[in-house]
C-alpha cells in the first residue's frame, strides 16, 4: 500500500512537471556572459555561456546557462512573469553602479525581489570592491531559515548586453529558426 503510495506521488509530480517542458527549444548566440567567482583567482571569472528561447505553448521564456565549478549550472530565466522584474533591476544596477563607482561605495543591496515557482528571486547589487560591482540573480528557499544560491553574476557590460536581448526577445528578434528547420 505504502509502494503505491510513493508510486502514485512520483507520478504526479511528473504530470505537474510537464507543463515546465517546452514544446520546442531554439538556441541562439547570446552577447551576455554569465561569471562565476573562482576562489583559487579570488576573482570573478567569465563562463561560456548558452543562450536558448524555450517555447511553450502560451508564451516563450528566455534562458541563459552556463556550467558551474564543480556540478550544476548557472543561470538566468526570464519569462512573460518576470521580465518586469529584472528590467527594472537591470537598469537600476546601471544607475547604481555609475553612483557606486563615482563615490567609491562598497553596496550589498537587494534592488527587486519577486516569488515565482516555490521560489523567491533576489536581484541584488554586489560590489566586489570599490571598482568592481555585480548584478547577482539569487534563488532562495521560502523555509523558516532562508537559504539563498547564486544562480548568475553579471557585470556593467554584460548587463548592457542583457538589456539590449531582453529588448530583441520582447519584439521577437532573437533567432526563431531551428537550425534542423533550416536543413530540411
Amino acid at each position: 500500500m505504502i509502494k503505491q503510495i510513493i508510486i502514485g506521488a512520483i507520478v504526479a509530480s511528473l504530470a505537474g512537471c510537464s507543463s515546465f517542458t517546452p514544446n520546442k527549444e531554439t538556441r541562439f548566440t547570446t552577447s551576455v556572459t554569465i561569471s562565476e567567482y573562482n576562489n583559487l583567482a579570488s576573482e570573478y571569472m567569465h563562463k561560456p555561456t548558452f543562450g536558448t528561447i524555450q517555447h511553450f505553448d502560451d508564451y516563450d521564456a528566455y534562458y541563459l546557462r552556463a556550467d558551474r565549478y564543480g556540478q550544476g549550472y548557472l543561470g538566468i530565466y526570464i519569462t512573460p512573469e518576470n521580465i518586469e522584474h529584472y528590467e527594472t533591476a537591470l537598469n537600476k544596477y546601471l544607475k547604481w553602479n555609475d553612483i557606486a563607482l563615482e563615490s567609491k561605495d562598497l553596496i550589498d543591496k537587494t534592488i527587486v525581489s519577486f516569488n515565482q515557482t516555490m521560489t523567491t528571486w533576489k536581484l541584488n547589487f554586489f560590489s566586489g570592491n570599490v571598482h568592481s560591482h555585480y548584478f547577482n540573480v539569487l534563488a532562495c528557499s521560502d523555509g523558516l531559515i532562508e537559504t539563498c544560491t547564486t544562480m548568475a553574476t553579471l557585470d556593467s557590460s554584460n548587463v548592457r548586453n542583457l538589456i539590449t536581448e531582453l529588448d530583441k526577445f520582447k519584439a521577437n528578434s532573437l533567432s526563431k529558426q531551428h537550425a534542423e528547420d533550416k536543413n530540411n
